[in-house]
């Protein structure tokens, strides 16, 4: 870092910086662009309007009217990539469509076509319902990560039943990273921590949490015990989840399978034909 505290990127990596601040999927003006590259990077405004040049002549951006934004297959690859992160699943064609402003129709071809890079899957309703619970528990994580030290937060996760069965470094790392994220992002879908009691041993917390209108679950608050002496957490779920989960019906996911099924052997098909000589 330079002593403005950003990157100081070499020029092969500016242009990944340039197609990352693009990669979530909707356009940019040439200002919003300009600006979100400095913030990471420590280049010139010149520097960065010559590798932004060389990009769009390359075919790497398009300029549609007056904004920028990645070509359409690269931006269903960033959109799933970013989908993923924020949501703790594989997205659903429909939450493609909506990021990259294209019917889904058009988007489940392109998701298809690009299955063997993105490994994606449509998600079950199992899935959906297991990163809601998932991204309820980092939520409170963001919470604490505001008022405690890092150490006892990550200890905390190891003891939520649905982490715990695939709880490696790397996950652990993943799940710290999405709640220093909402923390910094999300900050109206975290709960509102209230300090009940203090003494030399503990201190005691409520969570309440704020009403998610766009969200399929609604949780009941919750309270919270930190150990001074141990550094741990130990907490009680005191209110009730209150859920109304939209699921793909069981026709649509079969026909999603079977569409599937039939682009992927189509285009087995059309990869093993061999040109008559």
């Amino acid at each position: 870092m330079d002593q403005s505290g950003k990157n100081v990127a070499s020029d092969r990596d500016l242009d990944e910086v340039i197609k990352s601040v693009l990669s979530a999927g909707k356009g940019k003006s040439p200002t919003e662009l300009k600006r979100e590259c400095l913030k990471r990077i420590a280049k010139s405004g010149q520097t960065y309007h010559r590798h932004l040049k060389k990009l769009i002549e390359r075919g790497d951006i398009e300029k549609v009217g007056t904004s920028y934004r990645l070509p359409l297959e690269s931006r269903v690859k960033g959109v799933i990539e970013n989908l993923r992160f924020r949501l703790f699943r594989d997205p659903s064609v429909r939450e493609v469509a909506r990021e990259i402003g294209e019917t889904p129709e058009k988007t489940r071809e392109l998701i298809w076509r690009l299955i063997p890079e993105t490994g994606w899957r449509e998600p079950s309703k199992e899935q959906i319902s297991l990163a809601e619970m998932k991204l309820h528990e980092i939520y409170e994580m963001a919470t604490l990560l505001e008022h405690f030290d890092e150490t006892p937060v990550k200890n905390r996760c190891r003891d939520v039943p649905e982490f715990r069965a695939s709880l490696r470094d790397e996950m652990l790392q993943r799940i710290l990273n999405r709640a220093k994220y909402a923390l910094k992002h999300e900050r109206d879908k975290l709960p509102t921590v209230r300090l009940v009691k203090e003494n030399d041993r503990q201190i005691e917390l409520d969570h309440t949490w704020p009403v998610r209108k766009e969200s399929n679950w609604q949780w009941g608050d919750s309270s919270e015990t930190y150990d001074k002496t141990t550094k741990s957490f130990s907490g009680a779920f005191t209110g009730e989840r209150q859920i109304k989960i939209v699921y793909p019906s069981k026709e649509e996911m079969e026909k999603h399978e079977s569409l599937l099924k039939a682009f992927l052997a189509e285009e087995k098909k059309s990869k093993s034909k061999t040109p008559v000589v």
